[in-house]
């Protein structure tokens, strides 16, 4: 049983790597997800609320994914707070998913590095793309201003960091063929 960490920065493709290495029949967790899953379950909600503040829930009583976000993104000591309550969950079902695969398997999460996560995997491979390229990306798919954009990439450890951490590196942008990269990893880690 070999566990991968897929790790990279805001726009840089972790979302097309997941979809091939799902094609290829591999199985991926979306620490994302999972942690979303978290954040909407009920029986977290008063947690939440403590953290949060009530603000967070809506005039229908419905949790407020912007609200959130707006405090999320403009007070470190909430966020920290919001990401020591639900990294513990997530990482707890991460270890519970991965003790039921039998094969190579990967856990994909952006925050890899700056959670120190590294220790959960057997390898990493972080995925790589210009700044500019992953701008383009993130306003396409409408993420949000450029000046939000930026401001989530100064959040995040600077690629070329990620890169000397990581075992491997796709690059993920221009005539770069990405499958051919994943051929080639897995071929050494098989």
């Amino acid at each position: 049983m070999t566990r991968i960490g897929i790790s990279g920065n805001i726009g840089s493709g972790k979302s097309l790597i997941v979809k091939i290495l799902r094609l290829l029949g591999y199985p991926v967790f979306i620490a994302d997800d999972i942690s979303k899953n978290h954040l909407f379950d009920l029986k977290n909600r008063n947690q939440l609320i403590q953290i949060l503040g009530n603000q967070i829930i809506n005039s229908e009583r419905e949790l407020s994914t912007k609200e959130i976000s707006k405090i999320i993104f403009s007070n470190k000591d909430k966020k920290l707070d919001l990401e020591n309550f639900l990294h513990p969950l997530v990482i707890n079902d991460f270890e519970l998913w991965s003790k039921n695969q039998t094969k190579i398997h990967f856990m994909e999460s952006a925050i890899i590095f700056e959670k120190k996560l590294e220790y959960l995997f057997d390898y990493v491979i972080h995925i790589s793309a210009p700044v500019d390229v992953r701008i383009d990306r993130c306003l396409k798919r409408g993420d949000g201003s450029i000046e939000d954009i930026r401001n989530r990439i100064m959040n995040q450890i600077e690629d070329s960091i990620k890169i000397k951490k990581s075992d491997f590196v796709i690059y993920n942008y221009s005539n770069k063929a990405i499958l051919p990269q994943i051929d080639e990893i897995l071929s050494q880690i098989i």
